[in-house]
């Protein structure tokens, strides 16, 4: 029996590979029961971002089930990359490591922002939605709440949660810093309500920005981000 992590990157892949592979709330239960249907994979978990997709799993043969899981990927690039490309980019970590690699997931330091808040929620919500779905079990059940009580005191015992800890924000930092410090006067235009644009219309809000105009394929999700952002800032 392994432990196998095997994921792709906002560092292994483009923005658009990326997104290709994400896994909305909406598809985890189809996405965890393919993973736990295959014959050589008796436990999983699935951590999906919009920067990251990581797949952990109990295998019974170690070779046999990362072939079912790079098939998995697979099958969201087709198209895309062809199977060996895909290979060279997935992250693959096993036992200890593969631990270790949840750990630092969780300790907000495998992320873009060091010490990234969202990240512990996230992780912690992929254990409960695998649990909902009995596609998890005692093996990731136990590495899954270590991970997050490892995130927790990461943040309570050390410095890592100092400073600008959210994706959203440090991207309304950046853009902030380009017009000298000062989006007084800006309209602001957010592309996307999904996650993350809604972390960087919020925190837009947050700033002080008097106009922010959130574009998204569908106009009801743009406006409910909108509006639930501005109903929090003037509440």
């Amino acid at each position: 029996m392994s432990v196998v992590a095997v994921g792709l990157h906002e560092r292994d892949g483009e923005l658009d590979l990326l997104a290709s592979v994400a896994i909305p709330d909406s598809d985890l239960p189809k996405a965890l029961s393919e993973l736990a249907g295959s014959p050589h994979v008796s436990e999983v978990v699935i951590v999906s971002t919009c920067m990251r997709t990581e797949v952990y799993a109990v295998t019974e043969r170690f070779h046999d089930g990362l072939h079912d899981i790079q098939r998995f990927f697979e099958n969201r690039v087709q198209g895309r990359l062809d199977p060996d490309e895909l290979a060279e980019r997935l992250f693959v970590a096993y036992d200890d490591s593969a631990a270790l690699h949840l750990f630092n997931v969780a300790a907000g330091i495998d992320s873009a922002v060091l010490g990234e808040g969202e990240i512990l929620r996230q992780v912690r919500d992929a254990a409960s939605h695998a649990r909902e779905e009995r596609a998890s079990g005692p093996v990731l059940d136990a590495m899954f709440r270590h991970a997050v009580e490892v995130g927790k005191r990461s943040r309570s015992e050390t410095s890592i949660a100092r400073g600008i800890t959210s994706l959203a924000h440090v991207a309304v930092e950046l853009a902030s810093r380009h017009y000298d410090g000062d989006l007084d006067g800006r309209r602001i235009v957010v592309i996307g309500a999904g996650e993350m644009g809604a972390g960087i219309t919020a925190a837009l809000f947050s700033a002080g920005s008097p106009e922010v105009v959130v574009a998204n394929r569908t106009a009801s999700r743009a406006e409910l981000v909108a509006a639930s952002t501005a109903h929090e800032r003037f509440r």
